[in-house]
């Protein structure tokens, strides 16, 4: 009798215990594959990025830029001392008769010229000078070195070279334009705003190896 007892405890015992040991061992299906777990943690690589052509277009565009006026700021550092110093009073003093004329009402007169000289209209130029924010003095200088040059450099880029602080005389050098018949130009183009002189829309040239027209024959100095 005590053996039946204790057997039938001891399989009270086993059948209780038998949840228990269930609950710590999930069945196969609940255990994750390695495989999934892999998977799971690394997502797949996102596609690369495909620019716009005309967005890499214009990068390229803008990097050529600035290594052309990278080179002009360089060679045109190289001024110092008292030619640089002359020549922009030169210039200075060019842009002041210009400026002097358009605020004694001559404004519309003169912007006529200059359209015809420059073979423009007066609305580009009046737009552009806005949008420069600049005199008109300032603005004949750049149109008449722009007008001569063989790079690729327009009147914005030759503002932005002011802006880094050069000044026209250091411009015209970093161009490789003869100084002299810079300072010879912008006189002329002056004459032609005050309208001392007929446009013709012939732009007075600038000899030098930057040159469009070439580099010509070394000229005397500007009188």
């Amino acid at each position: 009798m005590r053996r039946l007892i204790g057997l039938a405890t001891g399989i009270t015992i086993i059948v209780l215990a038998i949840p228990a040991l269930a609950g710590k061992n999930p069945p196969p299906s609940s255990v994750p594959n390695p495989g999934q777990v892999q998977s799971q943690a690394t997502p797949p690589p996102a596609p690369a990025k495909v620019e716009d052509p005309k967005v890499q277009a214009q990068q390229s565009l803008d990097n050529d830029v600035e290594k052309r006026l990278a080179a002009i700021r360089d060679k045109g550092t190289t001024l110092t001392g008292a030619a640089r110093v002359t020549a922009e009073s030169t210039f200075t003093a060019e842009a002041d008769r210009v400026n002097v004329l358009a605020k004694r009402g001559g404004e519309s007169a003169m912007l006529a010229r200059l359209a015809a000289e420059f073979r423009t209209t007066r609305k580009q130029l009046t737009d552009e000078r806005a949008t420069l924010k600049v005199d008109w003095g300032q603005f004949l200088i750049a149109q008449t070195i722009a007008a001569n040059v063989k790079l690729a450099v327009g009147v914005p880029d030759l503002f932005k070279l002011r802006s880094d602080g050069l000044g026209w005389a250091q411009i015209t050098t970093g161009l490789d334009l003869r100084l002299n018949e810079a300072q010879n130009a912008v006189r002329t183009e002056g004459r032609v705003a005050a309208g001392l002189l007929p446009a013709d829309g012939e732009v007075a040239r600038i000899h030098g190896p930057g040159s469009r027209i070439g580099p010509g024959v070394e000229t005397t100095a500007a009188e």
